[in-house]
């Protein structure tokens, strides 16, 4: 079993734990101890694992499961608010442990809950999702979105423990499974060529026969995803500056998923938004000729939904001026000079972000030529 304990204030510190069974890890045992809990359970989640669900606090003080439906339709004042009116009725003390078992979204609306009852309770994640392993369940940070922006209403809320276990992984759809990769290949991108060159081509094979196949590559792609973003967070653990490699494919991700009324998924649109900065860094002559090797692979994982949710440049009109208005006039962009190595490009003029967005749309066009990536 893999483990790793990152600090972020001097007085705490969150366990992740990576691993097939990692529910049953002393660590997890420990977190609970004999302390009564609350259980907030995707139901889907419930329905296809009850035995692993079961798992988790067998044999605790249990005062009450609350079973939420998945997805960025948890992600609301209103479901935050029924989370709270549970947590209320099940009299959890002070010195009980929330624990939420599902995907990302679960886990945002239970850690924006668990922060504010009493005043903060203990949190335990168990993400079932790929994208939840190595992704939104690392890191602290929560959210709940607004009628029109994702993730406006957040804090950064650690866990005690994060029990990252692969043997939810088998029963996820294909789209789930290929967002999670998406989020693989962001964070590899940025930190480890040797981690994307050996991960990415064996979860995209399982991807594209619709399966989660033998479990230990997956364990070992979730473990590297988990160690290299913690490792890039450790600078900079609430993320008060916007200048972070993490960042890459996000800078429009948000767009999309807003603009489509979350029919995309987060990983979905940060395809996009990868497709997009990696075109950036061709404009700027920043990128190596592995960048195009990496933007073949980013394209062959592209859904038809995702295309169905591209927005032309000419329709960003006031969402542009938007996000530079938010961002301090700066776009934040995150280019890639080869797998591995990436930079912040603060801003670019229009004419140059319009060039390389049309350069995304090209590709995803019928018989059109492939753009060239410059060499440094």
């Amino acid at each position: 079993m893999n483990t790793i304990r990152f600090r972020t204030e001097p007085d705490t510190a969150t366990d992740y734990v990576v691993g097939t069974g990692a529910r049953h890890d002393e660590r997890m045992r420990d977190a609970l101890g004999d302390r009564p809990v609350v259980v907030i359970v995707d139901e889907q989640v419930l329905v296809q694992h009850p035995l692993l669900v079961a798992d988790v606090v067998e044999g605790r003080d249990c005062l009450g499961t609350l079973e939420m439906q998945g997805g960025e339709q948890a992600k609301t004042f209103a479901q935050l608010e029924s989370v709270l009116e549970f947590l209320e009725c099940s009299s959890l003390p002070k010195h009980g442990v929330v624990v939420a078992i599902g995907g990302g979204t679960i886990c945002d609306v239970v850690g924006v809950a668990a922060m504010l009852l009493r005043r903060s309770v203990p949190l335990v994640l168990v993400p079932t999702t790929l994208l939840a392993q190595v992704d939104a369940a690392v890191g602290g940070k929560n959210g709940i979105n607004t009628g029109t922006t994702k993730n406006l209403i957040g804090h950064f809320y650690h866990p005690v423990v994060v029990a990252c276990d692969q043997s939810f992984l088998p029963t996820l759809p294909v789209r789930q499974i290929v967002s999670g990769i998406a989020e693989c290949i962001k964070v590899f991108a940025v930190s480890d060529a040797f981690a994307l060159a050996t991960h990415i081509p064996r979860l995209s094979a399982d991807a594209a026969a619709g399966v989660v196949g033998p479990l230990e590559p997956w364990c070992d792609a979730v473990w590297d995803a988990v160690r290299w973003k913690l490792h890039l967070l450790e600078e900079d653990p609430y993320e008060r500056s916007s200048r972070r490699l993490l960042n890459y494919g996000h800078a429009f991700a948000h767009m999309f998923e807003e603009r489509s009324n979350y029919r995309i998924l987060h990983g979905e649109a940060v395809l996009l938004g990868m497709m997009i900065e990696n075109e950036i860094s061709a404009e700027l002559e920043i990128a190596g000729p592995e960048v195009l090797e990496l933007q073949d692979t980013i394209v062959g994982h592209v859904s038809p939904i995702g295309l169905e949710c591209w927005v032309p440049f000419e329709a960003l009109g006031a969402e542009l001026q938007r996000l530079r208005r938010m961002r301090r006039s700066a776009l934040n962009l995150v280019c890639l000079r080869e797998p591995g190595e990436a930079v912040i490009v603060d801003d670019l003029p229009d004419d140059v972000l319009a060039t390389a967005w049309r350069g995304v749309e090209e590709r995803f066009a019928i018989g059109s030529p492939r753009r060239r990536v410059h060499a440094r």
